[in-house]
């Protein structure tokens, strides 16, 4: 009994020494601190407080490296653009009647919009529309309080430099283009078909978040039973893109006082970004 206890004991300090969301990134001769926060857009920023130290952090940190840089109306403009289908095609051509009066119904039932005014618009687009609406629905999801955009408003606010790490074109291909359009309808059938996947993997991820296992995420996400909108096709675009991310911060962390924040999805495994920069030689290590 005694042993089982000490075995369990160790397993917990194991378990609680890798459940982190704010870590501190030095080494590689970089002359001062730089920082990285795992964010869940699920998450409501009350969360934020619960964190220890990452004000403080943030508050030292004169630039603010994100995935993209949502403060240009000229990158809103052209995503907003990018979202329509070609000129010859519409979206109701991508299915039979009854699959576009299925999609139809469920969309008019949670956006009160009818499919109909959307049938220029790119299948990727509709499933994140449909997606918010479930999470407002079952999660409470609000997005003028997510944490996910939560430090590049602040950071806009305070005139701090923002920073993302994907181009236009590269946040295009992320949001519209990385799956074919075929895919892409396949995918918003079945989030309408079997809405109730997403909500309890989005249940999953969130929980995981909110404990700070990073790694576990990204397990959740490759593992072959996944059915979502996130699953092991799209780990593998993140896995290839932190690769590049990691090339690109080897020389922006060469400047002190960054504060790094992105997706916790991106962050943990043996594929995710921590790994990589751990490989590269920085030294990154848990602030609390």
């Amino acid at each position: 009994m005694k042993r089982l206890w000490m075995i369990t004991a160790i397993m917990c300090c194991l378990c609680h020494a890798n459940a982190q969301l704010l870590y501190q990134i030095t080494g590689k001769g970089i002359k001062g601190k730089s920082y990285i926060f795992a964010t869940n857009k699920l998450c409501n920023i009350s969360f934020l407080d619960t964190v220890p130290q990452l004000f403080k952090v943030f508050n030292e940190c004169p630039t603010v490296i994100t995935e993209m840089a949502l403060n240009s109306a000229d990158v809103q403009k052209v995503l907003a653009q990018a979202a329509l289908l070609p000129d010859s095609t519409l979206l109701h051509s991508f299915y039979t009647k009854d699959e576009y009066e299925r999609i139809d119904q469920a969309l008019t039932t949670a956006t009160k919009m009818s499919l109909k005014l959307l049938d220029r618009l790119k299948p990727a687009y509709i499933t994140e529309l449909y997606k918010t609406e479930l999470y407002r629905t079952w999660l409470g999801y609000d997005e003028n309080r997510s944490s996910e955009i939560f430090f590049q408003a602040i950071a806009a606010e305070q005139g701090k430099q923002i920073i993302g790490l994907n181009n236009t074109k590269e946040s295009i291909y992320a949001l519209f283009d990385h799956e074919p359009l075929e895919w892409q309808a396949q995918e918003l059938l079945n989030l309408v078909k079997y809405p109730e996947r997403e909500i309890r993997q989005a249940k999953a991820l969130l929980a995981l978040y909110k404990n700070g296992h990073l790694s576990e995420i990204s397990y959740q996400v490759q593992m072959p039973d996944n059915q979502t909108t996130i699953s092991y096709s799209d780990y593998k675009i993140y896995a290839a893109r932190n690769i590049a991310w990691a090339d690109q911060l080897t020389l922006l962390l060469q400047t002190p006082g960054n504060f790094i924040v992105l997706d916790a999805v991106y962050l943990g495994g043996d594929k995710g970004l921590i790994h990589l920069l751990r490989n590269i030689g920085f030294k990154i290590r848990s602030v609390n």
